[in-house]
């Protein structure tokens, strides 16, 4: 879970580093640092692909373990879980379309030496990380606490009515 978390700023903050070596690059006319913001962007993307990644995983996990735990029982104490799990899963939707906005960024870092306002382009991907980093990381904490309130409740064999 943690890991997550630092992963999903370290990518917010590696892809700001990107912008920044672009800019300079851009202002100053160095190739260089514009070749390096690529290679800086590429590792942001990599992390935003493993962030999502690991959120599936452990989306798909709790979803197995509540299945293999209860079954299709509908218990009023279960809810709460089934309804971070669907909230999880409209996030996992919006993890995936980040990452791939940042693998798609990556060829994109020269884009203001063509295009002068493609700094707008920029910072709705940093926008678009930061609401990420910030909302996906509370759902998949939301997630582990409803996990670690259901490991109390007895499987659906041992329910009573």
């Amino acid at each position: 879970m943690r890991s997550i978390e630092s992963a999903s700023l370290s990518a917010l903050m590696i892809f700001i580093l990107a912008v920044a070596l672009a800019m300079i690059g851009i202002q100053t006319g160095i190739e260089p640092l514009i070749h390096l913001s690529r290679w800086v962007a590429a590792v942001s993307a990599l992390l935003h692909v493993w962030v999502a990644l690991s959120g599936t995983r452990l989306a798909v996990s709790a979803r197995r373990h509540l299945i293999a735990r209860w079954g299709r029982t509908r218990s009023v104490r279960l809810a709460p879980l089934r309804r971070v799990l669907r909230n999880v899963t409209a996030g996992l939707i919006a993890a995936w379309a980040v990452a791939v906005l940042f693998v798609l960024m990556v060829p994109f870092m020269r884009l203001p030496v063509h295009i002068p306002d493609a700094g707008l382009i920029y910072a709705l991907s940093i926008i678009a990380s930061s609401i990420h980093a910030i909302f996906g990381t509370a759902l998949y904490r939301q997630l582990a606490y409803r996990l670690q309130e259901t490991r109390r409740l007895p499987a659906a064999g041992h329910i009573r009515l």
